[in-house]
């Protein structure tokens, strides 16, 4: 066990073990189970906003939108800045087609935490299905952006492995050393983020007629896609742009 979700088992007690139960019920796509662990949660304190957030989630998994928004609602009230709450209400709003809500709550995740490159991903997507190309590159790219942001500071967390000063006739001299790139291309690589925004702006960069932009963005996806990970899309997107 995590020792995290050990420290919280200890603190909180029963209630947390619970919670860990239907987080691990929900992992496992045993969504009869934790619906029954979560109905009787509800029963006994129906504003518990965290379980009504993993009631949001499991209604959103078995396809029932209304319930998974209301329930989600819910959490947002009385979790009205926690940006995964948000987030999840937002993909529940895309998912049930009000796409005009989603892109309300989902910029409201991005206010909260304007890290959250999650939620301008989901939001790009939102946009894209309101057939709103533009708009849905704007998140994307703002999405890629923060994401290089967070990037580029972990990599120059230690500067003297990424530079070297040299002073030739009295003026300094300052060399960007090979970790950068190396670093820089190995937490992209560390997940999905990165290649799931670079492929999802080729796409809308297609819908825009801008072929060759797009070809750069599939490609970028293709390189930083992680190691054995599925993820055709790319590839099969830059395939259909060569036809």
């Amino acid at each position: 066990m995590r020792p995290n979700l050990q420290r919280a088992l200890e603190i909180y007690g029963d209630a947390m073990q619970t919670q860990a139960q239907i987080v691990e019920l929900l992992s496992a796509r045993e969504y009869h189970q934790a619906f029954e662990i979560l109905s009787e949660q509800l029963r006994l304190a129906p504003d518990d906003w965290y379980a009504n957030y993993l009631a949001g989630i499991c209604f959103r998994f078995v396809g029932s939108f209304d319930h998974a928004v209301a329930h989600l609602t819910a959490a947002a009230k009385a979790r009205p800045a926690e940006p995964s709450v948000l987030l999840a209400l937002g993909i529940a709003y895309q998912l049930g087609g009000q796409l005009e809500q989603s892109v309300s709550v989902l910029k409201r995740a991005i206010q909260a935490d304007d890290n959250f490159i999650e939620a301008y991903n989901s939001l790009g997507l939102t946009y894209r299905k309101l057939n709103r190309p533009r708009d849905a590159l704007e998140w994307y790219e703002r999405g890629t952006d923060r994401l290089m942001k967070l990037v580029s500071d972990q990599v120059h967390a230690d500067p003297s492995k990424c530079y070297r000063d040299e002073v030739v006739d009295g003026k300094t001299t300052r060399t960007l050393l090979p970790y950068v790139f190396a670093k820089t291309k190995e937490l992209l690589k560390s997940n999905l983020t990165y290649a799931a925004l670079r492929n999802n702006a080729g796409v809308c960069r297609v819908d825009l007629g801008d072929f060759e932009s797009a070809r750069t963005c599939f490609e970028d996806a293709i390189e930083c896609t992680p190691d054995g990970y599925d993820y055709p899309d790319p590839a099969r997107n830059l395939e259909n742009l060569g036809r």
